[in-house]
């Protein structure tokens, strides 16, 4: 599952974060700076960007209802374009933060991981 992420990564992403601040926020308040340490902050998926292989079901399933219900825009990824689509009649919609979107995809197949990789890049270009 490609929304997860290890630890370490993590950590040197909050590491590089705070080597970035400004010299002037040593200025601000302490109630301002402690705002960014709270849950919301530090582990914020909205408007974030995610791809779930298997996220049609099990542990997949779970990861995706986790990031949409935050906010992000999660592709899901399946063999099964029905299953897919009965994830986002399920667990998307309007009472999410976010977006579920299902690609039909076997990632046990290079082609097929060659056309997901292509549909993905071109929704998604930076």
């Amino acid at each position: 599952m490609a929304a997860t992420s290890h630890p370490i990564n993590r950590i040197t992403q909050l590491n590089n974060h705070f080597n970035t601040f400004p010299r002037q926020r040593a200025n601000m308040s302490s109630q301002t700076n402690n705002d960014q340490f709270k849950l919301e902050n530090l582990f914020n998926v909205k408007d974030k960007v995610a791809l779930v292989t298997g996220g049609g079901s099990g542990i997949g399933l779970m990861v995706t209802q986790a990031l949409v219900n935050n906010g992000a825009k999660v592709y899901i990824t399946g063999r099964t374009q029905e299953k897919l689509d009965r994830v986002v009649e399920s667990h998307g919609g309007k009472n999410t933060a976010g977006e579920i979107i299902p690609l039909t995809a076997d990632i046990s197949d290079k082609e097929s991981i060659k056309n997901l990789y292509a549909e993905f890049s071109k929704r998604e270009q930076q």
